[in-house]
């Protein structure tokens, strides 16, 4: 996940999950609402974006898109075929989970639970 990977033979740039931009995707893809049906980038530009004016809503659809295409590469995300939704696979549900958690955590909360 910390490192580029190559996917469909274009180079996709390593997840920063400490980084404010990622870390802001992460929480919007992990919510629970979207543990049944998956989640489109609509759903994630209202997240990460708010309402916007109709001239902005191109530009963060395709700010949205190239991060599902990086979440893609690197095995976190798969498309629901026919649809425009996407869903977390286990792989990117375990990472996502333990990487907020780590966030979260302090070092006196882990050494309480030593």
């Amino acid at each position: 996940m910390c490192k580029p990977t190559i996917y469909r033979d274009k180079r996709m740039r390593a997840l920063r999950p400490w980084a404010d931009p990622d870390l802001a995707l992460f929480h919007a893809i992990n919510c629970g609402e979207f543990c049944v049906n998956g989640f489109r980038n609509r759903d994630l530009r209202v997240i990460l974006y708010g309402p916007a004016e109709k001239s902005q809503q191109r530009t963060q659809a395709g700010k949205i898109t190239r991060l599902l295409g990086i979440l893609r590469a690197h095995g976190l995300i798969a498309k629901v075929p026919k649809t425009h939704r996407y869903q977390l696979t286990d792989k990117g549900r375990t990472s996502i989970s333990a990487l907020l958690a780590a966030r979260h955590a302090n070092a006196m909360k882990l050494l309480q639970a030593a």
